[in-house]
């Protein structure tokens, strides 16, 4: 089962923890890619079911792989979006200043 966290950080480390993401993303997709290749090269009707299982295990590592990629392509969107519009004062900015 999977749920969605939510937690913040700080504007000008949304890059850093992008990039983090990514890399564990990349770290697990190689390790599983290598496990898929030993497979593949180990491949005959003796380790049939093994493979079978293999190559199941490794489609829904994938499909991990894929919400984490769409996890960063929303951040980096949203991101984006907050760069690109104009520089506006945050109400609580405006009243501590009143204040």
């Amino acid at each position: 089962m999977r749920v969605r966290l939510s937690y913040s950080v700080e504007t000008e480390d949304i890059i850093e923890e992008v990039k983090r993401l990514l890399n564990i993303a990349e770290n697990k997709l190689l390790n599983q890619t290598a496990i898929l290749k030993r497979s593949h090269d180990d491949l005959s009707e003796e380790d049939l079911l093994r493979v079978i299982k293999q190559i199941d295990l490794t489609r829904q590592e994938l499909s991990r792989y894929d919400q984490t990629l769409e996890d960063c392509f929303s951040i980096l969107q949203g991101y984006n979006r907050y760069l690109e519009q104009p520089e506006q004062e945050l109400p609580n900015e405006q009243q501590s200043e009143d204040g």
